[in-house]
């Protein structure tokens, strides 16, 4: 009975083995690392990181062109 548990166990520890390195394929993209989750998921947070500055650029030169247009047109209406 003993000698059927060993052969049990061995094969619950190849397939563990077996899944193991299908993640690990998955994660780093085997022979294609760009293929990847883990470059995927860099990839993403590089864009979005790209996409928050050019949000912030966006805004800061819509606001600074709103209030230059409010103050322009208060120093306009006090010439005589």
């Amino acid at each position: 009975m003993q000698h059927s548990d060993n052969i049990h166990e061995d094969c619950e520890c190849s397939h563990v083995r077996d899944k193991v390195d299908e993640i690990h394929r998955i994660l780093t993209g085997a022979s294609e690392p760009s293929r990847g989750v883990v470059v995927r998921l860099d990839r993403l947070e590089q864009a979005e990181s790209r996409r928050n500055f050019w949000t912030t650029t966006a805004v800061g030169a819509a606001l600074t062109a709103i209030i230059g247009t409010f103050a322009n047109s208060f120093h306009w209406g006090n010439k005589p």
